[in-house]
């Protein structure tokens, strides 16, 4: 039987000022810090409408494995303003998951900050939230009790508490709307709940309704590359997954000659497209990336690991490398049979005893195909003997 009597361990809270309606002292947009079970031991001064995040893990006992917690439950001078309870999860839902995380400081730090506030577009089932969705609204002079309590599977409680205190200050505020007034000016403003279409030159971006959970500036960036297919094309300036996949459409600066050679890249690697009419579209989930046109001729590279000097083989070892779209497709055949490699840590290998072929002494040929997501195809024979 299992034991667990280990309470979840908090590794530091978050607390936000929400956009162009609250500051907080650090000034900025969001402040970290640790916390413990006094309140009195950690006071941030703030006015405005603010929300918070944790950031924790669930361990148990003889293990090193770090689970998510159960329920988490945040109160404000007594009262339920968030909860969040884990008893069912869907599949689909796995994209609203990066909406109730805070996902941009998760992909610079690795540190997991689950928000306390709901945007208005996620409709994760386990998420409850009061009338201001979690958001909190310190709009007097006093101390505000934040009260965290986490709890496991097991019924294992961790609670931690720290202070907001209200402190007044209407310049600050008025700072606060003009930044986010510049910040609204400062792209093409998106509307969460509308299908949107941005356009630049040589691009155009088509994003459906449902796709972002809440309201978002997109500040779109071009590059000119000179020996490039097509602009380079800086989507947004922060990390934001979409919900549902978005339509990019690029067009090279001048016609190609063999478009299926073509692919949109992002600056991540590998996107694909298909061509129509002049423009390359592919989907794409992620508009904290960069894209591009790319094009790839060049076939595939296999470099063997086993010295064919015809003596005895056997066990087929293989190296493949493509430094252009990638390996799409490996194929083997000795003597025109198909024989199974399988593939770990970047190295393809056969074991021969584990294939229909019986070891006869005999001189073998065998043929791969390897083919990129091109169409370029390599093909390469060895003989040797099993």
């Amino acid at each position: 039987m299992l034991t667990d009597d280990i309470s979840p361990v908090v590794h530091g809270v978050k607390l936000y000022a929400c956009p162009g309606r609250g500051w907080i002292d650090t000034g900025g947009s969001s402040k970290t810090f640790t916390v413990t079970a006094d309140a009195s031991a950690r006071v941030v001064r703030a006015w405005g409408c603010v929300g918070a995040a944790v950031w924790a893990d669930d361990l148990m006992n003889n293990t090193q494995n770090k689970f998510g917690i159960r329920r988490i439950t945040l109160k404000v001078d007594g009262r339920q303003v968030f909860q969040s309870l884990m008893d069912e999860f869907m599949p689909d839902e796995n994209p609203l998951v990066n909406s109730w995380g805070d996902y941009p400081h998760y992909r610079k730090t690795k540190h997991w900050y689950l928000k306390s506030f709901v945007d208005p577009g996620n409709t994760l089932c386990f998420l409850s939230a009061d009338e201001n969705r979690g958001w909190v609204d310190v709009d007097e002079e006093r101390d505000y009790l934040f009260e965290y309590a986490l709890e496991d599977l097991k019924g294992n409680v961790r609670v931690c508490r720290f202070t907001v205190r209200g402190e007044r200050d209407d310049a600050r505020l008025a700072e606060a709307e003009e930044r986010e007034q510049l910040r609204k000016a400062s792209g093409a403003w998106l509307e969460h709940g509308r299908p949107q279409v941005v356009q630049r030159p040589g691009m155009e971006l088509r994003i459906p309704a449902g796709a972002l959970t809440k309201d978002e500036v997109l500040r779109v960036g071009v590059e000119v590359k000179e020996d490039g297919i097509s602009n380079l094309y800086v989507l947004h300036d922060e990390f934001l997954p979409l919900v549902k996949r978005a339509t990019l459409m690029l067009a090279p600066r001048t016609p190609v000659s063999r478009p299926e050679k073509c692919y949109i890249e992002s600056s991540h690697g590998y996107v694909g497209g298909d061509y129509a009419d002049g423009w390359f579209s592919a989907r794409i989930r992620d508009l904290g990336e960069s894209y591009a046109l790319a094009m790839d001729t060049v076939a595939p590279v296999v470099r063997w690991k086993t010295a064919f000097n015809g003596k005895k083989v056997s066990v087929l070892r293989c190296e493949l490398t493509d430094g252009g779209s990638g390996v799409k497709s490996f194929k083997a055949y000795v003597d025109g049979r198909f024989v199974l490699f399988t593939s770990y840590r970047g190295v393809w290998t056969c074991r021969l005893k584990e294939t229909p072929l019986r070891p006869e002494g005999k001189r073998r040929r065998l043929t791969v195909k390897v083919t990129d997501r091109c169409g370029n195809e390599t093909v390469d024979e060895k003989e040797f003997i099993y």
